[in-house]
């Protein structure tokens, strides 16, 4: 861990954008069939202006179950919900698609096993194509290690609260998927 740190510090300090892999398995290369197992659950909230990402936000911290952790991206927000215990990844599949629905993700590209995230204490150069100047900060803006689920007890957590939320359509977005 301390060497990919560094690894991470160094490349951020060269202009490099950095990710890591949210699976823990053997890979040859970026597929979601080599990862094994999560240890857990997340969502990606992107955001167009300060505005909406202060909208977002606020809507992050009234959901219910609460995230463990909340990572301010280059554009928007990456929320995590820790696990006791590491999960298969079709569990945490079922889950990142509730999530996704409840955010407005895209739970296709960013909730596979295979993801890849931003690493806190970098900082977002690009993304989509999009060059930002200055650099954006990755950084953490709420940790609570301790707060942690069985993966099963936050997919039906979360199947309910949706169904309260939305029972019979889903999140509106805008273009870029954050909520509204």
């Amino acid at each position: 861990v301390a060497a990919a740190a560094r690894a991470a510090v160094a490349a951020d300090l060269e202009g490099c954008d950095v990710y890591f892999g949210v699976g823990r398995g053997v890979f040859r290369r970026r597929v979601a069939a080599g990862v094994e197992a999560l240890g857990f659950a997340w969502a990606e909230v992107d955001c167009n202006t300060n505005g909406e990402r202060a909208t977002a936000y606020d809507r992050i911290m009234a959901f219910y179950p609460a995230p463990s952790v909340v990572v301010a991206s280059a554009s928007g927000y990456h929320v995590y919900w820790l696990f006791w215990e590491a999960a298969v990844p079709a569990d945490v599949a079922l889950i990142n698609k509730a999530l996704a629905r409840r955010f407005g993700g895209d739970s296709k590209m960013h909730a596979t096993a295979d993801a890849l995230l931003r690493v806190p204490g970098t900082h977002g150069y690009t993304s989509h194509g999009n060059i930002y100047t200055p650099p954006r900060s990755i950084h953490i803006v709420r940790l609570n290690a301790e707060l942690r689920y069985a993966p099963r007890d936050l997919l039906r957590l979360l199947r309910n609260s949706i169904s309260r939320l939305h029972p019979t359509k889903t999140t509106t977005t805008n273009a870029r998927n954050c909520p509204r």
